[in-house]
């Protein structure tokens, strides 16, 4: 009986090792998991190479789009009417046909959960007249953005008749992925969905499989060609909790798996290894500040603050150190805001950041017998 105790628990810490261990960064093209806030990269594999990325296009045609909006080119009310091409696709669609009306954002929530490619192209067209013209403004959108490395061809992902396809790098698409994140935060609305549902279609889920076993996941984008393999870029928050001290948002990226099981299965170790590995932690808020004792001053405990709150996510095995360094001459008295001296961080001993920090009120100097006596007793 002993024994087949121990048996069970062997198989059992196996099993879990298998499923929760880094096997998400084997038989694939690559891996990336980073802290939102801070961009920091928290594991990567194979960043850096040029890969076919399927329907992750996608992400820039829905920047693009918004980029559109915010210039009044177009409305998320316009009426866009189906023209010749979008017809024509293939693969993921919303079985548009010539002549149908649906409204722009219709057309936004249909590429961003059912992955639709004739979408894509009526979308195009409606914001540039071609879909051609459209690829443009996303290239042009990739260099603005420094993305060196990214090239499209269309605006859905699908191979073209010659066999090429967009391609960008796994950094670049984690980097496209945080700016969209950061600039239109309102795409979550849309990806948190679990499906889209028009009147004229039927009930289309959205593609994302890790909505329906991990609540906390809200986004972002699915991908599949036979030259991208099956692709993820999937993204979480995880709640302020007895660890974490603010929410962490983690991005993670899956590409190049075999199979969509093998696309869930790893996209979903990854992201809990994330979440089991990393923490949210507080180093200096603008409310609590932190407190200086300086001689000179008329009352030597001076609270010093930063231009924001200051949050790191740090391995829950590491330490963090801050060191303090005030400026040295100084003027009386010090103006609120003026600029004190830094506080520096480190993690595990190597420095990782620097914050400037401000006096937080008025600082007037102490009398010449008050200096005096602070100094002998020092």
């Amino acid at each position: 009986m002993k024994k087949t105790v121990i048996l069970t628990l062997i198989l059992i810490i196996c099993f879990s090792s298998l499923v929760w261990g880094e096997d998400f960064d084997e038989d694939v093209f690559g891996v990336l998991l980073s802290d939102y806030e801070t961009g920091e990269i928290l594991y990567s594999k194979n960043t850096d190479e040029k890969l076919n990325i399927a329907s992750i296009t996608k992400l820039m045609t829905y920047l693009i789009s918004m980029d559109a909006i915010r210039e009044g080119k177009v409305y998320y009310e316009d009426i866009v009417t189906i023209g010749d091409n979008p017809p024509k696709e293939w693969g993921s669609t919303f079985y548009l046909k010539k002549g149908e009306m649906f409204k722009f954002h219709t057309l936004l929530e249909a590429i961003m959960i059912a992955s639709a490619n004739d979408a894509c192209v009526a979308i195009a067209e409606h914001v540039a007249g071609t879909e051609k013209e459209f690829v443009k403004m996303m290239n042009d959108k990739a260099r603005e953005l420094g993305l060196v490395n990214t090239k499209y061809v269309n605006t859905n992902g699908l191979p073209e008749d010659d066999g090429t396809e967009n391609i960008m790098t796994i950094r670049e698409i984690n980097e496209l992925s945080s700016y969209i994140l950061k600039t239109y935060p309102e795409v979550l609305k849309i990806t948190d969905k679990r499906s889209i549902e028009v009147s004229t279609r039927n009930y289309k889920v959205n593609t994302n499989p890790l909505l329906r076993d991990m609540p906390l996941v809200d986004g972002l984008k699915t991908g599949h060609t036979d030259g991208a393999g099956y692709c993820l870029v999937s993204t979480i928050n995880i709640p302020k909790d007895e660890e974490n001290d603010k929410n962490m948002r983690l991005v993670g990226i899956i590409m190049g798996t075999a199979s969509e099981k093998e696309r869930k299965e790893k996209s979903e170790a990854l992201l809990n290894y994330g979440i089991d590995n990393f923490k949210s932690e507080k180093v200096i808020t603008r409310e609590e500040g932190i407190y200086v004792k300086l001689n000179e001053a008329k009352a030597p405990n001076i609270k010093l603050v930063p231009n924001k709150d200051k949050y790191i996510v740090i391995n829950k095995k590491n330490k963090v150190n801050t060191k303090i360094i005030l400026n040295g001459n100084r003027d009386f008295p010090v103006k609120k805001g003026e600029k004190m001296g830094v506080l520096e961080v480190y993690k595990n001993g190597v420095k990782k950041d620097t914050i400037d920090l401000f006096a937080d009120e008025e600082i007037k100097r102490a009398n010449i017998f008050v200096r005096l006596y602070r100094w002998l007793m020092s």
